[in-house]
C-alpha cells in the first residue's frame, strides 16, 4: 500500500460530520505536514479549524484548495475498503482523495 492510500485509509476513518470530527480530521493534515517539514498556519471560522500552507514565492500563485468534512454517514462508512483497485468509504471522492493526493 503507497503513502498516499495509508494516508487516505486514515483520514476516512475519522467521522469529519461534526465539528469536533472536522477538526480533528484538519489536526491529523496539519501533522502530516508539519512532519514533513512544511510551514503551517491554522485559521479558525466559527470553530471550524483550517490550515494554510504557503511554499515559494514569486509573482505566479498556484492555489490547491481541499476540504475534510464530511456529510453524515453511517459508522460503517468510514471503513475504509478496496475493491477493484478503488477505495471506499465516507469522503474518499469528495474530497479526502483531493487532499491525500
Amino acid at each position: 500500500m503507497s503513502d498516499t492510500e495509508k494516508l487516505l485509509k486514515d483520514l476516512i476513518k475519522i467521522d469529519s460530520s461534526t465539528m469536533e470530527g472536522a477538526n480533528q480530521a484538519v489536526a491529523f493534515c496539519e501533522n502530516r505536514l508539519t512532519e514533513r517539514g512544511l510551514p503551517v498556519k491554522k485559521l479558525e471560522n466559527n470553530g471550524f479549524h483550517m490550515l494554510v500552507s504557503e511554499i515559494g514565492s514569486g509573482e505566479k500563485t498556484v492555489v490547491l484548495n481541499g476540504h475534510v468534512d464530511v456529510v453524515k454517514g453511517n459508522k460503517e462508512q468510514f471503513s475504509p475498503y478496496i475493491k477493484e483497485r478503488k477505495m471506499y468509504g465516507r469522503g474518499s471522492a469528495d474530497m479526502k482523495a483531493g487532499v491525500a493526493l
